[in-house]
């Protein structure tokens, strides 16, 4: 009879047969006991694993000098006397407070009124007495200053706590003389308001005469050679006439008659003119005259132009006429050479 082997003790070799459930269930209990085993470590020991720092982009980064230049600005400077700055600050909020004071019509005693680096009683002294009685006058002249100040603080006051609602109630019988009207103000904004309260326009201011732009004869002084000299001077022979005709017209005088020239004159002009300039005369037969001389050469001009342009056309018909006749001639000689040529 056969042993029956050991359920303990396997062949070598043997084939142990297994199923999914069971390498389930055995995957299940590992990752259980691992769980176990790593929860007991971490209590025992109290610390845990350090984390994976990621690392930071070159935009995250803080650049390792700001810092320090920082505090180095706002920190107080080396040079810089801290009594000092507190002394000025507070001499600053000192003379600010006794010109709020003056401001608000406020009397400022005598001791705080010499820091005050404005004089504000200048306008009120007298200049044409003595000593004695320019700080007499002085002093009252303070003195009254004083009260009105006071007084216009106390008007202030009084226009600020007064009800606005008291002016404001007006009887509905003076708003049928009063009408509604569109006002447009500094701001260019249209307002409805009552007639009385829109602004009254201010004046415009009269105009000035002034002889370098109101009709000048020659505003601006200048350097004239001889004939500009001989032209001022008919021109002041010529403005007597001028201001008779004005008068007659009752159009006023004072016109002269260098504004009224209808024609151009280079006898004050320093530049060179082209070679198509021609200085025409200022007297009106004359000018004519060279007018008329002008148009008569202007014409012979475009005659003489135009049989030179019949010349030249005819001239060119007998060049192409030629062309063509020793075409000819030339085509005739190379067919009387072909047909001389032997048949080989």
């Amino acid at each position: 009879m056969a042993a029956v082997p050991d359920k303990k003790t396997f062949d070598k070799g043997a084939v142990v047969k297994t199923d999914s459930a069971s390498l389930i269930a055995f995957a299940a209990a590992v990752a259980k006991h691992d769980e176990r085993f790593q929860h007991a470590k971490g209590t025992r020991s109290g610390i845990r694993a350090p984390r994976s720092v990621k690392k930071t982009s070159i935009w995250q980064r803080k650049n390792p000098g700001l810092a320090k230049r920082a505090s180095k600005h706002d920190g107080p400077s080396p040079n810089e006397d801290p009594d000092g700055e507190s002394a000025r600050k507070a001499a600053m909020e000192r003379k600010s407070k006794m010109y709020e004071m003056l401001k608000r019509g406020e009397d400022v005693p005598d001791r705080l009124r010499e820091e005050l680096l404005v004089e504000f009683e200048y306008k009120n002294r007298g200049h044409g007495s003595s000593d004695d009685d320019d700080s007499g006058s002085n002093d009252g002249r303070r003195y009254r200053s004083r009260d009105r100040r006071r007084s216009r603080s106390r008007s202030k006051e009084s226009d600020w706590d007064r009800d606005e609602s008291v002016a404001l109630s007006r009887d509905p019988r003076d708003y049928k003389n009063d009408p509604w009207v569109e006002h447009v103000d500094e701001f260019g904004r249209s307002r409805l308001v009552r007639q009385s309260e829109v602004p009254e326009p201010e004046p415009e201011p009269e105009p000035r005469y002034t002889p370098g732009i109101h009709n000048p004869a020659n505003p601006f002084p200048v350097f004239l050679n001889q004939d500009a000299v001989d032209k001022q001077e008919w021109i002041r022979d010529a403005t007597g006439e001028m201001r008779s005709i004005a008068s007659q017209r009752k159009s006023g005088g004072g016109y002269s008659l260098a504004n009224t020239t209808r024609h151009y004159n280079s006898a004050g002009e320093r530049r060179a003119h082209g070679v198509g300039f021609y200085a025409f005369s200022q007297d009106e037969d004359e000018r004519q005259r060279q007018m008329r001389e002008l148009i008569e050469m202007r014409s012979q001009t475009e005659t003489k132009r135009s049989q030179h342009r019949s010349l030249r056309d005819k001239r060119r018909e007998e060049i192409e006429a030629r062309k063509r006749l020793i075409q000819k001639k030339r085509l005739k000689s190379l067919v009387s050479t072909i047909s001389m040529e032997p048949k080989g």
